[in-house]
């Protein structure tokens, strides 16, 4: 496709931030969450993978995943 360098971009999320937020919903007595907005980066070049390893963890019943 030409001479157009190609770079890598990803979106950082607060994996940590967002399982406490899961759990304390899961234990909450109502059934309708709140609007929650937890930050989230853009990182130029490369991506998540990059130097980090996959974890796997489930809390409840929910089975999530992030990059550590």
């Amino acid at each position: 496709m030409g001479d157009l360098d190609y770079f890598c971009s990803s979106i950082e999320q607060p994996v940590e931030d967002i399982a406490k937020m899961a759990v304390e919903l899961l234990l909450q007595d109502t059934m309708k969450p709140p609007l929650v907005c937890l930050p989230v980066k853009y990182v130029y070049g490369g991506t998540t993978l990059d130097g980090k390893k996959r974890v796997a963890f489930q809390i409840g019943g929910i089975t999530t995943s992030g990059m550590f």
